[in-house]
């Protein structure tokens, strides 16, 4: 029986490997809560490799192999820094930080936006009395520039900026993710989307997700004066392992934490506020191939449920 249930182990992360492989896993939330979790399995499957060598077992160890191998030949890139962009424009620094309805320590933000240098701060899941506490820390001194549309729920959000900001999408009624444009000396007009689409977790949701994903833009300019480099940041809820995630980077964007090559740090991990949810990259920055990253981080974020993620970004100049 014991036999059984390692073939059975293997044969899913087989079904799982080949939908990923081959561009799948489009279907339902069951499909993408696996997804997610894909290079997680790479322990298991290590696991039964090593049983099988033990036991001589040659045939449960072949497939295990060849498992373990196709894993890491899907997720072992996200691990090794590509070649950057020659640009010769200002670096700033842009942070994306899940709030958790607002819960998260308004006093840790302010103070990570102090030591790391922070330039701009994307804020998700942004509440009126995150706003308030977030002022009282001290945040709006750090980056004086702001378009907020915080909500008692789920959706709220905000950009906080050392740099002057022009909002680009019109207001929403019950709260939102804002698109800016930022004015950086010596730099063109950067255009910044934000976006915090639904996680998978139910048939509805998952619909919902996968439709915001394929609503975002692709790079290019924004409503400003000009062409100018662009970026997308935010709570993606989705992993390297989604097609529907892939699918916007086939567009013409660039994962920052995969270009750095720490496309394998997570960013979100229930257990921290005691659920039972294992670690995931869900939190991104994303920029077009006229910026380049220099560098990439991830940082506690008391009493939220996701780490505060830093791409260090250089621009064109301008």
């Amino acid at each position: 029986m014991l036999q059984v249930g390692r073939w059975a182990v293997l044969g899913a992360v087989a079904g799982l490997v080949l939908l990923r492989t081959t561009g799948g896993g489009g279907g339902g939330w069951v499909l993408a809560g696996f997804l997610s979790v894909l290079p997680l399995l790479v322990l298991p499957v290590a696991g039964l490799l090593a049983g099988a060598a033990v036991r001589r077992d040659h045939r449960l160890g072949a497939l295990a192999l060849a498992l373990l191998l196709t894993l890491g030949a899907v997720i072992a890139p996200r691990a090794v820094a590509d070649a950057q962009p020659a640009v010769e424009g200002p670096t700033i620094r842009v942070a994306v930080a899940n709030l958790k309805v607002g819960r998260a320590e308004a006093e840790a933000v302010a103070e990570l936006v102090r030591r790391e240098q922070l330039d701009v701060l994307v804020t998700i899941e942004l509440s009126p009395s995150s706003v308030r506490r977030l002022r009282e820390a001290g945040l709006d001194r750090l980056l004086p520039h702001s378009v907020l549309e915080p909500t008692a729920g789920r959706a709220g959000g905000g950009v906080h900026s050392r740099f002057p900001l022009t909002r680009t999408s019109p207001p929403a009624a019950d709260g939102g993710e804002p698109d800016v444009m930022l004015e950086i000396p010596g730099a063109p007009s950067v255009h910044l989307v934000t976006t915090h689409p639904r996680p998978p977790i139910t048939s509805r949701f998952a619909a919902a997700w996968r439709d915001t994903l394929r609503s975002l833009p692709g790079p290019g300019p924004g409503p400003g004066p000009g062409p100018g480099p662009s970026v997308l940041a935010g709570d993606l809820n989705a992993t390297f392992d989604h097609a529907v995630f892939r699918e916007l980077l086939d567009r013409g964007w660039r994962d920052a934490a995969e270009q750095s090559g720490r496309g394998l740090r997570w960013t979100y991990a229930g257990w921290w506020v005691g659920s039972w949810t294992p670690p995931l990259v869900i939190d991104h920055v994303l920029v077009d191939d006229t910026v380049a990253v220099r560098g990439f981080a991830t940082h506690d974020l008391p009493r939220s449920d996701h780490r505060m993620v830093v791409a260090e970004l250089q621009l064109p100049a301008g």
